[in-house]
């Protein structure tokens, strides 16, 4: 059985799209159950108006539970969640993406559980597109010389071939929009390979796994991701 998880640190890269932000963050305070968490948003370079006058705001509102920095030069996304991890207080880091959003209040408990599995170092969750259709989550390496998500475009209530797509199971890699990392192991392996870029989440699973982890996929929480922000590395 893995550490007790505690505070849980949500590390959030933004850049502009306003709309997409909002909903994430309003839909983590809304529907987020855990006792310990808090939301570190970097801004990496926004020119909204809008967009920086929302991160403002929230800066001023002084909630212990959410801290706003600001990193101007473009990065790629694995070296923005190596920044904020520096930053954060919690024993378990998720790095998230700001178009997820969670659709059950107990996500957060039920993925720290998941942590509390013998060996298990990371888990992703069942990332739905907004059709309700799977898009992310574990990865099957070795399509087209990459990899891709497994069950991709099966629907949220289809078990698939012989109702794996219903069952938590270790994968070689977990896609990026939610990726809850024990932080020991994030540290020892001194985070991100910045430069992989969009294959960096691949490359830190791997990773875990040589070391001797495990990395586990779940459809038992669920989270809408539309996968624009992936797109901005």
């Amino acid at each position: 059985q893995g550490p007790k998880p505690g505070m849980v640190s949500l590390l959030i890269a933004v850049r502009d799209d306003l709309p997409r932000l909002q909903r994430c963050i309003e839909g983590l305070f809304e529907h987020t159950r855990y006792p310990e968490f808090e939301i570190l948003l970097l801004d990496n370079g926004s020119s909204d108006a809008a967009t920086m006058a929302f991160l403002q705001g929230l800066d001023a509102m002084a909630d212990p539970r959410l801290r706003v920095f600001r990193y101007m030069a473009q990065a790629p996304i694995a070296q923005l969640h190596n920044l904020l991890a520096r930053e954060a207080r919690g024993q378990v880091l998720g790095f998230m993406h700001f178009d997820c959003v969670p659709l059950d209040a107990d996500w957060l408990d039920l993925l720290t559980g998941e942590l509390q599995r013998l060996g298990v170092a990371a888990v992703a969750p069942r990332l739905l597109d907004g059709q309700g259709k799977l898009h992310g989550g574990g990865l099957i390496l070795g399509i087209d010389g990459g990899y891709a998500p497994a069950f991709a475009g099966l629907a949220h209530d289809d078990a698939g071939p012989m109702g794996r797509a219903h069952v938590a199971q270790s994968f070689s890699a977990l896609s990026g929009g939610m990726l809850l990392v024990r932080r020991d192991c994030f540290e020892q392996l001194e985070g991100f390979d910045a430069t992989c870029g969009v294959g960096a989440e691949v490359d830190f699973c791997l990773r875990l796994q040589k070391a001797g982890s495990r990395v586990l996929w779940t459809p038992y929480v669920s989270m809408m991701c539309e996968g624009v922000a992936g797109k901005q590395d």
